[in-house]
């Protein structure tokens, strides 16, 4: 604990709602009343008219103070004056006389922003150490008041908040409160700097990567993390992220649409305070920022972050993948294997697999829409280039339904070479719940006659 200074003068505090300060004490040599409350009255009418507050030492025994228990805690201030924050307080009784009585005092001062405590001291004081002043309104009071240097103060972010607490020897014991204090301040640099050294200290390293076609993206670390906003201390859960171009020529990336799931199963959007900005990243270049979530509780879990809706880092299962993997790899856990191969005329024809797929509608974004996929290898035996199409691709199922070809799949047909093969998957309309058995029609058209490969598979 540290040691309150006392006996500092209350001229030092400016005028109300301050205290006055104290003036020296006569020593007198007889007890002569009537001459002391003259020379007391004249006190203050030559430091009032100089702006200054008196301090009344000779009343002491002329205005007797009060034995009544203390009720509450009045004219608590603490004030920056210079390089000192002077402290004043007041006690009084329930029929609000003012009382001194000895006792324990504890001063606390807080970070209003960040509610960590900036000063603390606890001390003992006696009756005798509360004096009578008078305010600007001729109001006697009586008082304790001490001085604290600021150099024993740390520096707050915006305001500190003091609380004042009396225990009287009796075990009575009030508190009072003491809001917008001023206080050395950090500056924004020392604020963010501080912020920083924080979220490093706590902050969980993952250096997790995601590589695709055209970048690798590295979740580098992720912990809360404070951020001054708007004269608002918040709190928000931060990923550090690192995102490089590993493809040809100048590519997007959007971290538009990203969330956070907890183990929880709770869902938090991200927020626009990050200093990771969407846009170009040219090719060879690496891009890196942080992403903030807000509302994030500080004891929960991160199972899962999902950037721009397509690239997925799994923490509780150890793995990374994008939207579209994780879109095949249900389709192959539920798809019917049928590997039939038909060779006839120009082609040998494969049915690889067939099942309904969950995907985006265009592929790498729009809606989640489920069609009817079915997986093929075509292999040209002809001796020169022959041409086959996927429109001439059809479904009939055996409720009565027809299914025709729609776009969006990756089998690329059309002329094909000798020797050479294609494969890929086509999509159709999903199917009819009632159907349990299906024909996938291929046709090459020839003149005269079409050839027709036809693959039935029970569902």
């Amino acid at each position: 604990m540290k040691k309150a200074v006392s006996g500092i003068m209350l001229t030092e505090l400016p005028r109300p709602p301050e205290m006055p300060p104290e003036a020296p004490k006569p020593t007198p040599k007889k007890r002569r009343t009537g001459l002391y409350i003259g020379i007391a009255l004249i006190v203050v009418v030559v430091i009032g008219a100089i702006g200054a507050i008196a301090y009344f030492a000779s009343l002491d025994g002329f205005i007797p103070t009060p034995t009544k228990p203390i009720h509450h805690i009045d004219y608590f201030l603490a004030l920056k004056k210079d390089d000192s924050l002077q402290v004043q307080f007041a006690l009084k009784s329930e029929e609000l006389d003012f009382i001194s009585t000895d006792g324990n005092l504890q001063l606390i001062i807080f970070d209003e922003t960040t509610n960590s405590s900036l000063y603390e001291t606890e001390f003992t004081i006696k009756k005798s150490d509360f004096k009578y002043y008078e305010t600007l309104l001729d109001k006697r009071i009586l008082a304790y008041q001490w001085s604290i240097p600021l150099s024993d103060v740390q520096k707050c972010i915006s305001y500190g908040t003091a609380k004042i607490t009396f225990t009287a020897t009796n075990g009575k014991s009030c508190s009072d409160t003491d809001e917008y204090v001023t206080l050395p301040k950090y500056t924004e640099e020392e604020t963010e700097q501080m912020f920083e050294n924080e979220y490093a200290a706590s902050a969980k390293t993952v250096d997790k990567d995601l590589t695709t076609e055209d970048f690798q993206i590295t979740v580098l670390k992720m912990g809360m993390f404070s951020k001054y906003t708007y004269l608002d201390l918040e709190r928000m859960f931060r990923v550090d992220l690192k995102v490089k171009n590993v493809g040809s020529g100048t590519k997007s990336f959007s971290v538009y649409d990203t969330c956070v799931v907890t183990t929880a199963g709770l869902q938090y959007e991200r927020s626009y305070y990050g200093t990771f900005e969407s846009g170009d990243v040219s090719a060879g270049v690496t891009k890196q920022g942080y992403l903030l979530f807000d509302d994030v509780p500080e004891t929960a879990s991160i199972a899962k972050l999902t950037i721009d809706e397509i690239y997925i880092f799994d923490f509780e299962k150890d793995e990374t993948y994008t939207l579209m993997e994780m879109y095949e790899n249900m389709f192959l856990q539920s798809a019917i294997t049928v590997q039939q191969t038909i060779t006839k005329g120009d082609f040998s024809i494969t049915l690889v697999k067939v099942g309904h797929f969950i995907h985006l509608e265009y592929g790498t974004w729009g809606d989640e829409v489920t069609e009817f996929r079915v997986d093929l290898k075509v292999t040209s035996i002809a001796s020169e280039p022959e041409y086959i199409f996927e429109s001439d691709i059809l479904i009939l199922d055996n409720v009565g339904n027809q299914y025709n070809y729609e776009y969006g799949g990756t089998l690329d047909l059309g002329e094909i070479y000798p020797g050479v093969t294609r494969e890929g998957y086509v999509l159709f309309p999903a199917l009819n719940e009632n159907a349990n058995r299906i024909t996938v029609i291929v046709t090459d058209t020839e003149y005269p006659e079409d050839i027709v490969y036809e693959f039935t598979v029970n569902l």
